[in-house]
Order: C-alpha cells, then sequence, then structure tokens
C-alpha cells in the first residue's frame, strides 16, 4: 500500500497549527503529496490508499470510493461545495488534477471550509481524524446531526414514502407543514405521537408566518439529550435545530440562533430587520456555556432576547 500523506495525522496537526499561529493560507499540500500521486499515476497506473483506488484506463479515470455522506452533511455548505458537486457526482473522464480532488475531495473541501472561515482549526483537526481513521462515525457531538436507526427521516426527496399506513390524514397533514415552513429535513423518534408532532409544526409556521421568516431551510431533529443537561442545540456547521422530544419548549430559542447565524431578516415592531440591528446591551452572559455547539456569545445573547419576544 501506497501512502500519499505527506505524514501521520500527529506531524500534519503540528505543521498546521505553525501556519494557523502565523495566520497563514492552507494549502493543499499541508495534507496531500499532489506532485507524488501524479509520478505514481504516470507510473503505475494505480494508486490505492485505504478505501480509496484511482486505475488509470486508457485516457481517463476511474475511481473506486465509498463518499462519506455523513462528513458532506456536516460540512453542507453549498458556497463551497458548488465548486466540487462535478468531482462528487462523477468519476469518469475527469483529468488528473480533477481526478486527485475527486479521490480525496474531503481534504480540498476542509482547506476551503477553513480557509474561508466557515470552520474553526478545531473543528478542521476533527474532521481530519474522521477521513484519516476511515470511519464513517462522527465524533460524539456531530452523531447528533445523524438519523439513528431508531428514527424516521423526512427529507425533500421521501416524502411520498412517509404517507403510508394509518392516519395517512394525519401524516399529509404534517407532509404539508413541512413543505410550507421549508425544513429541509425532520427526525422523528418511531414512537413519535404524530398528533402532538402535527401540532408543533403548525406553531412553528405560526412563528414563520408572523415573523415574517423568508428561509426556514433548516435540519430538524428530535433526539434525547438530557445527558447534556440541555432541551435543545443548534449546529451552525450542520444547520441544525435539535430538541429533545419531551420537551420542546427550546425551539424558539434554537430558532433564534438559526436566524442570527444566517443573518436572516425577520419582523419586529411592523419592521424587517436583521439580527445586528438589535441592541443587545441587556443580555450580555458572563459564561458562555454552549461550546458543544460552537457558537460564540452574541449568538447567545440575541437567541435569549428572540425567545422572549
Amino acid at each position: 500500500m501506497i501512502s500519499i500523506l505527506n505524514e501521520e495525522i500527529k506531524i500534519i496537526k503540528k505543521n498546521i497549527q505553525k501556519k494557523i499561529i502565523n495566520n497563514k493560507i492552507l494549502e493543499i499540500s499541508d495534507l496531500i503529496d499532489v506532485s507524488n500521486i501524479i509520478n505514481i499515476l504516470n507510473t503505475n497506473k494505480e494508486i490505492q490508499y485505504n478505501d480509496i483506488k484511482i486505475v488509470q484506463k486508457d485516457n481517463y479515470f476511474v475511481i473506486d470510493k465509498n463518499i462519506n455522506k455523513e462528513i458532506i452533511e456536516v460540512l453542507n455548505n453549498n458556497k463551497i461545495l458548488n465548486r466540487y458537486i462535478k468531482l462528487i457526482e462523477n468519476s469518469i473522464g475527469l483529468n488528473i488534477n480533477e481526478t486527485i480532488q475527486s479521490a480525496f475531495i474531503f481534504y480540498f473541501i476542509l482547506i476551503d471550509l477553513y480557509n474561508f472561515k466557515y470552520i474553526n482549526k478545531d473543528e478542521l483537526f476533527e474532521y481530519l481524524n474522521i477521513v484519516n481513521n476511515n470511519t464513517n462515525t462522527l465524533n460524539r457531538n456531530y452523531e447528533l446531526c445523524l438519523t439513528n436507526n431508531l428514527s424516521i427521516e423526512i427529507n425533500q426527496t421521501n416524502t411520498n414514502s412517509y404517507i403510508k399506513g394509518k392516519n395517512i390524514k394525519i401524516k399529509e397533514d404534517i407532509i404539508s407543514l413541512f413543505n410550507e415552513i421549508g425544513l429541509l429535513l425532520l427526525e422523528i423518534p418511531f414512537n413519535c405521537n404524530i398528533l402532538e408532532l402535527r401540532k408543533f409544526l403548525e406553531d412553528i409556521l405560526a412563528y414563520k408566518n408572523k415573523f415574517e421568516i423568508n428561509n426556514m431551510k433548516f435540519n430538524l431533529r428530535f433526539k434525547k439529550i438530557k445527558k447534556y443537561k440541555k432541551d435543545g442545540m443548534f449546529f451552525v456547521n450542520a444547520n441544525t435545530i435539535i430538541l429533545d422530544p419531551r420537551d420542546i419548549k427550546a425551539f424558539k430559542h434554537e430558532l433564534g440562533h438559526f436566524i442570527y447565524e444566517n443573518n436572516i431578516s425577520f419582523l419586529y415592531n411592523k419592521t424587517k430587520v436583521i439580527p445586528k440591528d438589535i441592541n443587545l446591551d441587556s443580555f450580555k452572559f458572563i459564561n458562555n456555556k454552549h461550546k458543544v455547539e460552537d457558537y460564540n456569545l452574541s449568538s447567545e445573547n440575541f437567541a435569549y432576547w428572540f425567545e422572549g419576544i
């Protein structure tokens, strides 16, 4: 097996740390020896690294790999991913540089995400560990942003499959509300009370209409999170609100985080405003206790303020 990483992950971290301290832009060469890959392909016509295999056939390349969709979900940011969508969807007929980007796409995306300041250095290292460990299991925090096997996932592509079995009318109402709100994904436990779920989605739609929020495109997941001593969470990079199904009152607070982090306009005192228009002097806190979700104190201040209006 030919390793095409410059060095082991711990050494990589030290090198990246030096660049971060010196405020230097990270390059893909900090993670991958691209020139070595090209040399190998030009001589051996084949490369193998963990579950990634690149084979040159005639004048094109074939890539055999498993896309880690969980990482793509967590790193979901259209501005970045649009640059790579061709390379995610295709594995044949690419030139040598596109082939390398396609095969090691997570490294390229991570570098872009960091340099464009969509993720911080700690998240960069977390994702590097995920990629280098060759696993589909995310760290403990980001596992919350994945659908577990005790839940039903409703998304933009499978709404029809949810409307079957018993309680068809209620399920149709739920899908109608899902679409009207504009949710990207809804994760609900198998033992969910669908009458209560319908009522709750109606409440969300009422918030959307009351505050004239045009964009409510986020993932909404119901998970038992009392062990985190929380009733709700908002993960910025995963664009995900998580609520404990046993106590869903935290939704408006988490919606405040979504509005703040995405700079979304809303109606306040009969005027459309954005978060930075709000004076939060009376909502300053000494400590930020929300390190799990990784948003700053200003976001927390705004969420508390929004919760109260």
